[in-house]
């Protein structure tokens, strides 16, 4: 589940100015549902899926991605809470 929370907010998206607004909001909206209902189905701690986000993106970076730099960036952010 972090990994696809990770994928949904983070995946690298062609740049299409033009209709780049409705793709950021489009993925927020849909991580927004995801994490309702996979809470709602499997109770969880957010914390926990926080943590795990961090692991996930780590191990992305090894998979030769045009995304590196905003994981970095969000591992950096994240570990400096």
């Amino acid at each position: 589940m972090a990994r696809s929370s990770l994928l949904i907010n983070k995946a690298h998206l062609q740049e299409d100015k033009r209709q780049r607004w409705v793709l950021d909001a489009s993925r927020k909206l849909f991580h927004r549902v995801y994490l309702r209902r996979y809470f709602y189905l499997c109770p969880g701690d957010r914390t926990e899926l926080a943590r795990w986000r961090i692991v996930n993106a780590a191990a992305r970076l090894s998979e030769n991605i045009p995304e590196a730099q905003t994981l970095l960036a969000f591992i950096h952010a994240e570990l400096s809470r």
